[in-house]
């Protein structure tokens, strides 16, 4: 059972590189209304997408 564990080592790798590059995120002061700004917030837009228009769609 050696790939489960492999597995489980590789799974809470790449969460703690999650997390650390969500504190790293975090720690970073962007001015609003900059085009730094703007690029973070459409790529946190593109990362969580609000389909309530899509609800009744299918």
């Amino acid at each position: 059972m050696a790939s489960s564990s492999y597995r489980a080592e590789k799974k809470m790798e790449s969460e703690r590189a999650r997390k650390q590059k969500e504190r790293l995120q975090s720690d970073k002061v962007v001015m609003p209304g900059t085009l730094e700004d703007s690029k973070l917030l459409a790529l946190d837009k593109a990362k969580h997408p609000q389909n309530e228009d899509d609800t009744g769609a299918r």
